[in-house]
């Protein structure tokens, strides 16, 4: 049986064709024929600070909340979107099914549980792995704070003290990076969650006898990173999913101290630079994969018909544009928690 998503899936040279036809790539870079430009959307995008800067792909990149329609997200199919949990589940809120059978979304892999039924057809998942076998000195912590949902108190002290023992024998040099909305430079006016979690991380490896430097975020373009490992606290992929940041690292020669390795045959693989390369997957077609996308449908379903939910998502105009809430309602936001909570925990 055929699905949405065959003349892209049929062969790895008609997806590369499509990926890198050099009409639809110079048409993207006119944001105007896809985005809306909303405030909310730009005011999201500096809120994510570094996170959220553009970077190099053969792949067209963007998050799911700058698009004007359906049809401009297929015209420029495939792409490659860097959405978290949050407004990943508000794009299949606000677009319940897919409009155009030719249309293909890159997601990333981490977040494959939160694709509904409906739109299974349209998705592959991805993942930005490393090349790099270089021994391995120093360790780089990123604390960026953007909500208390991004990760907990708990998560943080027992992720940096497992690190600490990963680490203990090579007896790594840690560096400590903390990045605040809109990019912030002091440490000292970082957000306060920012700061607060910076803090606890900082205290946690002196207390191990493993005191971390403090930099500030323009002085890692001049580094070189072959030979570092990095640690970047994102539990729930909440906010972001993959980052400009992450990017810039895995290209320079850093690894993911924790990272999960994905054992799944890879769809295609794509070199991005001489330590890093781009690996492309198809849905898993099991059972327990397509009960989940059911389960997502369903929860998302049971929203939009449930009269005080839907009624305050539809009637929600943004009260201040200083904070991430202006995507969606508060009922919104801690409906995906939740499901984020569930299937990436």
């Amino acid at each position: 049986m055929s699905t949405a998503t065959e003349p892209f899936l049929s062969t790895t040279e008609s997806f590369l064709s499509r990926m890198s036809d050099p009409e639809l790539s110079s048409l993207f870079k006119n944001s105007q024929l896809w985005s809306l430009n909303s405030e909310q959307g730009r005011q999201m995008l500096r809120i994510l600070g570094k996170h959220s800067h553009d970077f190099f792909s053969p792949l067209r990149t963007l998050f799911l909340f700058e698009i004007k329609s359906l049809e401009a997200l297929s015209y420029f199919s495939p792409v490659l979107v860097r959405d978290g949990a949050l407004t990943l589940l508000h794009f299949f809120y606000k677009y319940p099914e897919p409009t155009n059978p030719q249309g293909l979304i890159l997601v990333h892999h981490r977040l494959r549980n939160l694709i509904p039924h409906s739109w299974r057809p349209h998705f592959l998942t991805y993942d930005i792995t490393s090349t790099e076998s270089s021994p391995v000195s120093q360790l780089l912590l990123i604390p960026s704070m953007f909500g208390p949902r991004q990760c907990r108190p708990k998560y943080v002290s027992e992720t940096i003290t497992a690190a600490l023992k990963i680490t203990a024998k090579g007896q790594y040099d840690i560096t400590c990076c903390p990045i605040a909305a809109q990019n912030q430079e002091d440490y000292l006016t970082l957000d306060r969650l920012t700061a607060h979690y910076s803090e606890l991380m900082i205290e946690i490896c002196n207390n191990s006898r493993r005191p971390a430097q403090v930099i500030k975020h323009s002085e890692l373009e001049s580094k070189d990173f072959s030979g570092w490992n990095f640690l970047d606290l994102n539990e729930y992929n909440y906010f972001y999913s993959h980052s400009y940041l992450e990017q810039f690292l895995l290209n320079n020669g850093a690894k993911p101290l924790l990272d999960r390795q994905n054992f799944e045959p890879a769809f295609l693989t794509i070199p991005l630079s001489f330590y890093s390369r781009l690996k492309i997957y198809k849905l898993s077609e099991d059972l327990s994969s397509i009960d989940q996308s059911k389960h997502i449908q369903q929860a998302l379903e049971a929203f939009a018909a449930n009269p005080i939910t839907s009624k305050e998502e539809s009637e929600y105009k943004p009260m201040n544009l200083n904070f991430y809430t202006n995507i969606c309602c508060q009922s919104f936001q801690d409906f995906a928690f939740h499901l984020a909570q569930e299937f990436l925990g």
